[in-house]
């Protein structure tokens, strides 16, 4: 995926971040005989956190590596990143 904004804050010392990014449409949606068409790219914010992402531009390509999915007190699920990686600079 395409990076196509980073925004973060910055709030007692402590920075978050959030990436917009650009991708394919899943393959689920080329599909003209089941009447599914998606042209062009798909865009979504991913809440980083305070994950580092001060490395991180605009343009570069990356992949993002998901940590196990666990069981909030609320019973919310959330799966923390666990790494980005970079695959185009």
């Amino acid at each position: 995926m395409e990076i196509i904004g980073i925004s973060y804050v910055t709030k007692n010392g402590k920075t978050n971040y959030t990436l917009e990014v650009a991708d394919d449409f899943p393959h689920y949606f080329q599909n003209a005989e089941a009447g599914r068409y998606a042209v062009g790219k798909k865009s979504e914010s991913i809440y980083v956190g305070s994950l580092d992402c001060s490395q991180l531009k605009v343009g570069m390509e990356i992949e993002i590596i998901y940590d196990r999915m666990c069981t909030l007190a609320n019973g919310k699920t959330y799966q923390p990143i666990k790494r980005i990686e970079v695959l185009t600079k």
